[in-house]
């Protein structure tokens, strides 16, 4: 199956399938960005996809949206960060963090990792409660997604590789 004229603008971010859904975002550098949830068709079932729910407001152009635990989390270029509850799309809270994002949070030990774009790494509670743990500043600017791996995050600057060890390591 396939789902036509769903975008009238450019996809940037990677989709996401969570909670049953395919969710994508389009917009431009300039606004109008909007997400959308649908339910896949199936082939098999004559069955086609449906519309589950669109979404306008502070939605990421660049940064693709992150799924966990019934969640998903949208941060946004301009630095709000939206929780949605992902099978109905309400709005569970939306808070401004400082930054430019251009790199896509990550997900570990139960919060929420991203790097604006002047290298400060911010760190959010991963929960249905807006709570900014930390933010630390890397010194350098970055337009990097952090990387896990081995219990590790990995974070890139324009000159730089840092490795932050997790949990009790």
């Amino acid at each position: 199956w396939e789902q036509v004229d769903l975008f009238d603008k450019r996809t940037v971010s990677s989709c996401l399938v969570a909670d049953g859904l395919l969710i994508g975002t389009c917009g431009s550098g300039g606004g109008g960005n909007y997400l959308v949830a649908l339910k896949p068709g199936s082939a098999a079932k004559g069955a086609s996809p449906s519309l589950a729910y669109k979404l306008r407001r502070s939605i990421p152009y660049v940064p693709t949206g992150l799924a966990k635990d019934g969640l998903l989390f949208l941060w946004s270029d301009s630095g709000i960060v939206t929780c949605v509850r992902g099978k109905s799309g309400e709005i569970v809270w939306q808070e401004r963090v400082d930054g430019r994002f251009f790199g896509s949070p990550v997900w570990a030990e139960e919060r929420l990792f991203c790097i604006s774009t002047t290298g400060k790494v911010v760190v959010l509670a991963a929960t249905e409660s807006f709570r900014q743990v930390a933010v630390n500043d890397l010194g350098e600017p970055t337009h990097s997604t952090p990387a896990l791996a081995g219990g590790r995050l990995f974070l890139r600057t324009l000159g730089h590789l840092t490795c932050v060890a997790g949990g009790s390591e």
